[in-house]
């Protein structure tokens, strides 16, 4: 599986976890990879 595409945008390389928009897009990003792996269980 390929997971480039989760990879973090250089704007969060230093992570403050506690401000709203790092964690909704943390939280998106954990919806993407839920649904990816669901995904993938499925087809194999």
């Amino acid at each position: 599986m390929n997971f480039s595409k989760f990879r973090i945008p250089g704007k969060y390389s230093s992570i403050d976890i506690q401000s709203n928009e790092t964690q909704n897009w943390i939280n998106l990003l954990n919806r993407q990879i839920d649904i990816s792996l669901s995904l993938f269980q499925e087809n194999y």
